[in-house]
């Protein structure tokens, strides 16, 4: 997943539904903002491991965020900083369950639609993946069991090991898939250019 580009699309749709007529637009280049969402990254990473930063995590945390610096009353508007900053981070590790009935209520009265924000991050990660060649298909299938269960799935249902799939990147099982890429479809394995990193 692209974490900037559903940082942005994320930040915008809940300011704008709380800043009425706003119509804002966040760019990351702007003050350096980039380096706060490198940041956020980090601390979730950190956290929950890469692979776990998914669209449900991005929600929960975005719902929880607004809602608490919206019901403060502040001299200035909100922030990205105050929205991905680490004490707002740390805040919502120690959040109480009680809280979500104030969250669910308060997404209401904003109108913010998670089911259609989830559809369109879902959209947003389908095209980064193809756009860098990887089938979301097969992204959601690496994602399925552990261990030697996990490199058979692969090996029945996916074209196994890719550099540019994150799943592949963070997988324990890497270096034999990588193997089994090359002995199964050596085509495929030179023109992903493994052979040239094996002359190297």
């Amino acid at each position: 997943m692209n974490y900037h580009k559903a940082v942005v699309k994320l930040f915008n749709h809940y300011y704008n539904k709380i800043y009425r007529g706003a119509n804002y637009q966040l760019d990351l280049e702007t003050n350096n903002q980039h380096k706060v969402v490198d940041s956020f990254v980090k601390l979730m990473s950190q956290q929950f491991g890469l692979q776990s930063v998914g669209i449900n995590t991005l929600l929960s945390f975005f719902n929880y965020s607004f809602h608490y610096w919206s019901t403060k009353k502040t001299v200035r508007r909100i922030s990205l900083n105050w929205i991905i900053g680490k004490k707002t981070f740390k805040r919502f590790l120690e959040k109480k369950e009680g809280e979500n009935y104030y969250i669910d209520k308060w997404l209401l009265e904003n109108d913010v639609d998670v089911d259609s924000l989830k559809q369109q991050l879902h959209e947003l990660e389908n095209k980064e993946l193809t756009s860098q060649g990887l089938d979301p298909a097969e992204e959601l299938e690496k994602l399925r069991f552990e261990g030697e269960a996990k490199l058979y799935n692969c090996l029945q249902h996916t074209t196994l090991y890719h550099h540019r799939s994150v799943n592949c990147l963070t997988c324990m099982n890497r270096v034999a898939c990588k193997r089994l890429l090359k002995n199964i479809s050596p085509q495929l394995y030179k023109r992903r250019g493994y052979v040239k990193d094996e002359s190297a």
